[in-house]
């Protein structure tokens, strides 16, 4: 679900659903998660499009 429909089902403001999301990324999000990375691959096409 988008902030947006959070805030209208929720009844509470943007800033309020960001801290939120902030907050539980912090805790539950592994920062170990991307050591193993070594390549990024970026599409320009959709970049373009606001994909």
């Amino acid at each position: 679900m988008d902030k947006s429909a959070t805030c209208r089902l929720m009844a509470i403001n943007w800033r309020t659903v960001g801290t939120i999301l902030e907050r539980v990324v912090a805790q539950r999000l592994d920062a170990q998660r991307l050591e193993e990375l070594y390549i990024i691959g970026v599409d320009e096409v959709s970049h373009l499009r606001h994909h």
